[in-house]
């Protein structure tokens, strides 16, 4: 199931690359930027199905992804793919169950959203973290990837200079995982449903306000650091200490940091 129809952004060059690289068949020359569901039913060798608001782009399944969908629909399909459409929906957390619900256990969800530097292109952008705890063992899912791409316009079509890195479960590193940066960033997540099981049934929790719940200590700052910051406060104005860790942060939120991000080759 594809939520909305499938615009394909290919180059010759580019889709010679993929058929090499995944050993695929397919006698389709893709127009650019046009709908192409031949092309991708050739890719993952299976039929699609389409579902969308409105049948102005001839969807298969008409209805509005905040709305739950008719449980008739509930593991059907072996594949969910979200190429753009999550972070229109206004009701999201409706909108990611019925994806979770109609996947069959063992089935993929791959999903292409907004991150950062992208306001106003639809209600949302979104948090790695968001994805991690949606597709948690309590969900029945696990995330198998999650990447972080930044780019060098607004319109992603417009390729240029791509780069890629891997992103951390904040979970697993008991602390925030943040992004500053200049430039517009996508996130793509995979994800593989596990088990069958009630979505939802208790609501996400931010990693480190769960760990706070549970009277464990989140981001301790070490007494080194401590004694460093108030030795700075003694001898600096407070400008220039606001200063020195607001660029500290900067680095950190950044995809610099190798703790939170590990680079890909793309």
């Amino acid at each position: 199931m594809t939520l909305g129809r499938q615009q394909v952004y290919l180059g010759d060059d580019e889709l010679n690359k993929l058929k090499l690289e995944y050993c695929f068949k397919t006698d389709e020359q893709p127009e650019f930027g046009v709908i192409n569901d031949k092309l991708l039913s050739d890719i993952i060798s299976s039929r699609i199905a389409s579902i969308d608001y409105s049948d102005y782009e001839g969807a298969d399944i008409v209805h509005d992804l905040g709305l739950p969908i008719a449980e008739k629909y509930y593991n059907s399909y072996d594949m969910v793919i979200d190429g753009g459409t999550l972070e229109h929906v206004f009701n999201f957390p409706v909108a990611i169950a019925n994806c979770m619900k109609v996947l069959k256990v063992g089935g993929l969800i791959f999903l292409f959203q907004m991150a950062n530097n992208h306001m106003g292109h639809g209600f949302y952008q979104f948090s790695p973290e968001l994805f991690y705890r949606i597709f948690s063992n309590e969900n029945g899912f696990s995330v198998q990837n999650m990447y972080m791409i930044e780019h060098a316009y607004p319109k992603l079509e417009r390729k240029c200079n791509y780069k890629c890195w891997e992103v951390m479960d904040p979970a697993g590193l008991n602390e925030r995982i943040g992004l500053v940066n200049p430039k517009p960033v996508c996130m793509m997540v995979a994800a593989k449903k596990e088990s069958a099981c009630d979505i939802f049934k208790t609501n996400p929790v931010q990693s480190d306000y769960q760990t706070l719940y549970d009277g464990e200590s989140v981001g301790a700052v070490s007494a080194k650091a401590g004694k460093t910051k108030t030795a700075l406060k003694m001898l600096l104005p407070q400008r220039c200490v606001e200063w020195y860790y607001g660029r500290r942060e900067l680095k950190r939120f950044s995809f610099s940091n190798g703790s939170f991000y590990r680079k890909v080759n793309w």
